[in-house]
């Protein structure tokens, strides 16, 4: 309920009154990958999505340790960091993944 937020968990309905109020679900869903600070979320061409060398790349599930949330593998290892370019574009630009950083 937090209007400092956005993403796919967020309310339908965000009041100023609710700023700092929901901390306990806006943190589960920050972790999740499922909302972000407004703002604070770079855009698909500010992410070096790498290339797709990787085992598993465009089996449909992001394998890169540096994304988070809806879509990604179970397994993540740092061999796979910027070897499945194509999966992690396609469910970052639908919003289901977020960018976490290197």
């Amino acid at each position: 309920d937090d209007p400092r937020f956005e993403g796919e968990g967020m309310s339908g309905v965000l009041l100023d009154e609710d700023s700092f109020a929901d901390a306990t679900d806006c943190r589960t869903l920050y972790e999740a990958g499922m909302i972000q600070l407004v703002g604070d979320a770079p855009t698909t061409s500010e992410i070096d999505f790498g290339t797709d060398t990787g085992k598993w790349a465009n089996d449909g599930e992001c394998d890169d340790p540096r994304f988070n949330g809806e879509g990604m593998s179970a397994v993540l290892l740092d061999d796979f960091r910027l070897a499945d370019a194509t999966d992690c574009r396609n469910l970052f630009d639908a919003g289901k993944l977020s960018y976490i950083g290197d």
